[in-house]
């Protein structure tokens, strides 16, 4: 493995294919880039191949699945956003994971209660989210 290991500064480098140099994670940003790596919400293979064309640290490849089992379901975390274009008000309303997005017209019916119908339908959908910001 010493043979793969170089250094740019103060990053270290770890090339098995000359062409694709990867950056060694420190054990403290691990979880950080396992979060930004499971962003696109593409499951394990994906992650996997991404985490291969750019970071690396022993044990990456379990490290990886077990963050994917983690995932128990997609629209865990949502964002919701009431706003209005061109005089018109609408409520988007998304995955943050995945970056699936629903749109609802509101035509002016911008009411609590025609709200909380849009949501109780999104939620019979999509099930309950963890978070809503």
């Amino acid at each position: 493995m010493r043979r793969h290991l170089s250094s740019q500064g103060s990053i270290v480098l770890y090339t098995y294919d000359e062409k694709h140099p990867r950056l060694v994670v420190p054990a403290a940003l691990r979880r950080t880039v396992l979060a930004n790596l499971h962003a696109g919400h593409q499951g394990r293979d994906s992650m996997l191949r991404r985490a291969r064309q750019s970071v690396y640290w022993p044990g990456i490849d379990p490290d990886v699945e077990q963050k994917r089992r983690q995932c128990a379901y997609p629209f865990q975390q949502v964002v919701a956003d009431l706003f209005q274009l061109d005089s018109h008000t609408y409520i988007a309303f998304a995955d943050r994971l995945s970056g699936w997005l629903e749109m609802e017209h509101l035509s002016g019916d911008a009411t609590s209660a025609r709200l909380i119908t849009i949501f109780r339908r999104w939620f019979r959908h999509f099930g309950i989210p963890e978070e809503l910001s």
